[in-house]
């Protein structure tokens, strides 16, 4: 099948999906939340963290977009306290980027985060998180805080905003790092759309690490 035919393909199966359009509400929005996937639910996506649920109560997740910018990373989600209002979790997780270190240096990383995530109402979430940073590599000790809200627009449209910052103790501050996506979401298919803003490193097989402060988000992911 050539490209054409390829992309005839995929958006014809986009057009061909059924009109009824839901994220299940705001409770079951795992990303930049406290919240958990279900027993074996999946999430799958070409960006999005690849997800799995364990139980109802402990999710392990990975990022794919980090692992092409050649940084393997795993982290898990385990859910203290569910309420109709408040979820709480502790997330442990780690990160080691191969990049090229003589032009740009990122660190292995361990975290371990507390996240609180308040839903005020059934279109709103807000997340705040905070926790430990172990950088290995040269050693270094940090702390991550950040906040976050998703606000369902629609049943089917969401808008999420995000930012976070690490300070270490041999690096001080680090630049902050911002998120502003769309996300529509159709009977199990999520299409994502925005902004990420950092200084972000890529490189590609031999080419010279380039840094970007801005770097678009595009993204297609399921629940299964």
């Amino acid at each position: 099948m050539g490209r054409r035919g390829l992309i005839i393909l995929v958006l014809s199966t986009f057009l061909s999906m059924p009109a009824k359009a839901d994220f299940d509400g705001i409770h079951s929005i795992v990303m930049h939340s406290a919240a958990t996937l279900q027993d074996q639910e999946v999430m799958i996506g070409l960006f999005a963290p690849l997800g799995y649920g364990i139980n109802d109560d402990l999710s392990i997740f990975l990022h794919p977009v980090l692992a092409l910018l050649l940084t393997p990373n795993l982290y898990l989600r385990r859910r203290v306290l569910a309420r109709e209002h408040i979820d709480l979790s502790i997330q442990a997780g780690y990160m080691q980027s191969f990049l090229d270190s003589s032009r740009v240096h990122i660190p292995a990383v361990g975290h371990l985060l507390v996240l609180a995530t308040y839903y005020p109402s059934k279109k709103w979430s807000f997340t705040a998180h905070a926790g430990y940073l172990l950088s290995l590599s040269p050693m270094d000790h940090g702390v991550q805080a950040g906040v976050d809200a998703n606000w369902l627009v629609t049943p089917a449209d969401m808008i999420t905003m995000s930012i976070s910052e690490q300070w270490s103790y041999k690096h001080n501050f680090h630049i902050p790092y911002g998120l502003l996506v769309y996300t529509h979401a159709f009977d199990y298919v999520r299409i994502s759309a925005g902004l990420a803003f950092s200084n972000l490193p890529l490189q590609v097989g031999p080419s010279e690490v380039k840094i970007f402060p801005i770097f678009p988000v595009i993204d297609v992911w399921w629940r299964l």
